[in-house]
């Protein structure tokens, strides 16, 4: 398992794919120092550490997270057909569950880096700005809600990863991150009530951060989340374990 973690690891240091890794966290963390760096400047008062939180974290989990994120679950899953070197691949003395697993290994190890790196990043920017210590509250609160968009946008994922791996190219997981997003905004613009818009997993993955899970609605939510998780997953694994490669594009 160790070999193919670095295997995995050493394709993605190769691709293009990295340049895509650094601007989701090069954008939220540019954008939260223009918001301090306005407070002083236009509205000359210094900002306040809820603001500096808050915002990348909603800005990752709600626009730009689900579909990056679902390039990145298509890309470690696809591109072996896509490029056409899937023939060599599945020669190595491994079983295809062990790929299966390091690949969604290294896609939660690639969201958690994102997501944690751009919340450092952000204290960083908040330290510059702020003029108050950061509450012990606040900063145990957003750790907290940090570790649950971690974990809700890896369930996202397996939607990204069934598309990439039944039609076999990247662009489908992308299509699928895109859609997810846009529905998840058009229910939000059309003030679809949360009974309704709460069976959407890419709505869903928002409304949790402030609501409790003991809410009947979460729970049905989370409910659906968590189903649709599984059955992506288990129908991946299976057409991932079980298909030949013939028809892969090659």
């Amino acid at each position: 398992m160790t070999t193919i973690l670095y295997t995995e690891l050493l394709k993605c240091k190769r691709a293009s794919i990295l340049w895509i890794i650094a601007a989701v966290i090069v954008i939220p963390s540019l954008i939260s120092f223009f918001i301090g760096f306005g407070s002083w400047a236009i509205l000359d008062s210094p900002p306040k550490w809820s603001g500096f939180l808050v915002f990348s974290q909603s800005l990752i989990n709600m626009l730009i997270g689900p579909p990056v994120f679902a390039m990145l679950a298509s890309f470690l899953f696809a591109r072996e057909y896509q490029e056409g070197t899937v023939h060599s691949f599945f020669l190595y003395p491994r079983h295809r569950a062990l790929f299966f697993l390091g690949k969604l290994c290294i896609l939660l190890l690639l969201i958690t880096a994102i997501i944690g790196i751009t919340f450092l990043i952000s204290l960083g920017i908040g330290f510059m700005f702020t003029t108050t210590h950061l509450p012990y509250d606040l900063f145990i609160g957003k750790v907290w809600e940090l570790l649950k968009i971690i974990g809700l946008q890896f369930l996202l994922a397996p939607i990204a990863i069934l598309a990439g791996v039944l039609s076999r190219q990247i662009i489908a997981g992308i299509i699928v991150g895109i859609v997810g997003v846009t529905s998840s905004v058009i229910l939000m613009i059309a003030s679809t009530p949360l009974q309704y818009s709460v069976y959407n997993p890419y709505s869903f993955v928002t409304f949790i951060i402030d609501s409790p899970l003991e809410s009947s609605l979460m729970i049905r939510g989370f409910g659906t989340l968590m189903t649709l998780s599984i059955v992506c997953t288990a129908i991946s694994y299976y057409h991932y374990v079980s298909s030949d490669v013939q028809g892969s594009g090659v």
